[in-house]
């Protein structure tokens, strides 16, 4: 929709992720998430794909219990009913499938009417999202284009808890860095798989990436661990200059915590 607060400035470009690169990137979470974990479905628009059906029915098939959770934007399932029935008989069918339905009045060039949203709401497990607080502005991609620099509601850049806790851990493989994420700060948000396979720690589709699915996750966890993209644009991404001293600070800082 080319909504104007999007961190990725997504186009409509035609390209999809392979059936195999999802059956890699569930793998690869699978591995990672130990005893508790999630996986979350986005885009772009995911119901754009035109094999979300074989998609979902997948992702619930897991051999580990991972938690999904789809975000959307809602309107392909309100045009397209035998879609909406579809997805909706499907979660009454697995109950640890969330949907998370973002449609912001400032932000979205078509906003749902209120008949619209009361459909959506009938979703099993159905979080509606309209309210602009709950959407906060990163300064990428298209927003930063559109919006001032005090309007942006965050402390610092996406990838920020990966490269932290790389750093305060002593974890072996990027595996174990995201199973200590998910249970010390439960974020589910990155690292990102890209539909090429390739894998970012930045939740935009702008972010550089840090290898692929192929890469031993040794490699992956020492690429996170050098990071330093400087692609962010406001002063708040202390990961722009890494020299000694600000290393230093980095492994004094107690995410787990708070202090430091």
């Amino acid at each position: 929709m080319g909504c104007n607060h999007c961190l990725s400035s997504c186009d409509s470009n035609g390209q999809h992720m392979t059936m195999e690169v999802f059956e890699h990137a569930l793998s690869y979470a699978e591995r990672a998430c130990i005893t508790a974990g999630a996986v979350l479905i986005s885009g772009g628009e995911p119901f754009e794909h035109p094999q979300i059906k074989e998609i979902l029915e997948r992702a619930v098939k897991t051999k580990r219990t991972l938690i999904i959770t789809v975000a959307t934007n809602g309107t392909k399932l309100i045009d397209d009913k035998s879609l909406y029935n579809w997805y909706k008989s499907f979660l009454s069918r697995n109950a640890r499938v969330y949907t998370q339905v973002t449609n912001v009045p400032k932000y979205y060039p078509r906003v749902l009417t209120l008949n619209e949203r009361y459909w959506l709401s009938k979703l099993k497990n159905c979080v509606i999202v309209t309210e602009e607080s709950e959407v906060p502005l990163y300064p990428q991609g298209r927003a930063l284009e559109n919006y001032p620099a005090d309007e942006y509601r965050t402390r610092g850049p996406k990838c920020i808890d990966t490269i932290l806790m790389a750093l305060q851990t002593n974890v072996r493989t990027d595996y174990e860095l995201i199973h200590q994420m998910v249970i010390k700060l439960h974020k589910f948000c990155v690292p990102r798989i890209n539909i090429d396979g390739s894998i970012a720690i930045g939740e935009s589709r702008l972010c550089p990436t840090i290898g692929t699915l192929d890469d031993t996750p040794e490699k992956r966890l020492d690429a996170i661990r050098r990071w330093s993209c400087r692609g962010c644009k406001e002063a708040f991404c202390v990961m722009a200059n890494r020299t000694p001293e600000v290393l230093a600070v980095l492994r004094t800082r107690d995410i787990l915590t708070g202090k430091g």
